[in-house]
C-alpha cells in the first residue's frame, strides 16, 4: 500500500474533485484531507484505503504509442 504523505494532492473513492493531505495516521489508517477548490471543507479520518493518487498512471509517450492496424 502506497501512503499518502503531507501536501500531496489526491483523490478520494466516491468523491469529486481533488484534495490535499493535511495529515496521515499510518498506525490507525487515516488522513486528514481539505478540499483544494477555494473555501473547501476538512475530511477528517479519511481511509488511507479509499485515497487514490491523483494520477493512476504515467502519461504514454508519442514514441510509445501502439501503431495503428492497416
Amino acid at each position: 500500500m502506497r501512503f499518502p504523505v503531507v501536501r500531496e494532492r489526491v483523490r478520494v473513492q466516491g468523491l469529486e474533485g481533488t484534495f490535499l493531505v493535511l495529515s496521515v495516521d499510518r498506525v490507525r489508517c487515516f488522513a486528514d484531507l481539505m478540499q483544494a477548490a477555494k473555501g473547501g471543507q476538512i475530511l477528517e479520518r479519511v481511509p488511507l484505503s479509499s485515497i487514490l493518487p491523483l494520477v493512476d498512471r504515467e502519461p504514454v509517450s508519442p514514441e510509445k504509442k501502439a501503431p495503428p492496424n492497416k
